[in-house]
């Protein structure tokens, strides 16, 4: 359903993305909430556009209740809410992350008692990170032979 609604970018202007927080972060039913945030991850997945727009409405809250939620299917799916959030090209939205203590966040997932689900998802946001650092677009020509990049070639 999302996919065909411009990645996501609709369903903000309808104001979806409003009632996808809502149900997520608000519902009393685990099922709702773990499909809103399905939901949530393919409408901002690699879009930063949309990325952007949730943020500004309060996304980044995922990093907070993560450590707070107590089942592990919204646990994991907060994960992936996050991973999702900053997938991509969107460094601002990368140091938003960090600033917020995103990394924090995620050392004590993997720290405490993580299933591997959990593991899975931490350990993406870090190659994500680590990946579209935009000193690295700037260090190497050719970025071809990282696998999760767009991959720019810089000329010198």
């Amino acid at each position: 359903m999302v996919e065909s609604l411009g990645r996501g970018e609709t369903l903000y202007q309808l104001g979806g993305q409003y009632t996808i927080l809502n149900i997520i972060f608000n519902s009393k039913y685990t099922e709702n909430r773990v499909i809103a945030a399905r939901v949530f991850c393919f409408a901002n997945q690699n879009d930063a556009k949309v990325q952007n727009d949730s943020i500004g409405i309060g996304a980044f809250e995922f990093v907070e209740r993560i450590s707070k939620e107590s089942d592990t299917k919204v646990k994991e799916s907060f994960l992936s809410c996050v991973s999702n959030l900053i997938r991509g090209e969107n460094l601002e939205a990368k140091r938003i992350f960090i600033r917020i203590k995103g990394l924090e966040m995620v050392r004590e997932v993997i720290t405490g008692e993580p299933t591997q689900r959990m593991k899975s998802k931490c350990f993406n946001v870090l190659r994500d990170l680590l990946f579209y650092d935009d000193v690295m677009h700037h260090t190497y020509k050719d970025l071809t032979s990282f696998s999760n990049t767009n991959s720019l070639k810089v000329e010198p």
